[in-house]
């Protein structure tokens, strides 16, 4: 009799094993399975569900780097390196799978200025400035058009979208001459 349990315990026991197995197995193919590029719902950028089912909600969350930012956008994001001399230090943000922001900032931690690329629907503008511009106008820089909002010499704000996409420069404290603008726009995929 004692065989005869000692085998029903070892039974039960691999098949507790093996049932944790199969639960560790299904949770990695469903987090493996998540896309790196945002799913899409009639074009629009959505991240309805977590890897475990959760309904989840997008937040904002400072990156360490480049890379940490890239993961969590699930997509690239080129811009021009330290553009603005009195501001070199870089700080990445990302909002769960739909937008990336490159800033940079000065010593005191003030942003000079940010770059920011989303996964929109229809080429959606993602930001709007607080203030009037004297100047709102639409360039043709490369192909695409971009919007410049600034005072006619000056630009403060570029919007332009490309493909699923749509990028921001914002430099509203620190408006730069049309065609340093520009080239920063070029620069920036």
């Amino acid at each position: 009799m004692s065989e005869q349990n000692r085998k029903s315990g070892y039974a039960k026991s691999y098949m507790i094993i093996l049932a944790i197995v199969m639960a560790v197995g299904v949770m990695i193919a469903m987090i493996v399975s998540r896309k790196t590029e945002p799913e899409t719902a009639n074009g629009c950028g959505v991240n309805p569900q977590s890897a475990f089912g959760q309904t989840t909600q997008s937040v904002w969350v400072d990156q360490a780097g480049y890379a940490a930012a890239k993961v969590s956008a699930g997509f690239d994001f080129e811009t021009p390196d330290q553009p603005l001399t009195d501001y070199p230090a870089v700080h990445y943000r990302t909002f769960s799978y739909q937008i990336m922001e490159v800033s940079w900032r000065n010593e005191a931690g003030e942003e000079g200025i940010m770059f920011s690329k989303a996964y929109t629907c229809n080429g959606a503008q993602i930001y709007q400035a607080n203030r009037q511009f004297r100047s709102v106008v639409v360039e043709t820089v490369d192909g695409l058009e971009v919007q410049e909002s600034g005072d006619g010499d000056t630009v403060g704000m570029a919007f332009w979208t490309d493909g699923d996409y749509s990028y921001t420069i914002m430099a509203l404290d620190h408006p730069l001459p049309k065609e340093t603008m520009e080239d920063l726009v070029r620069r920036t995929k």
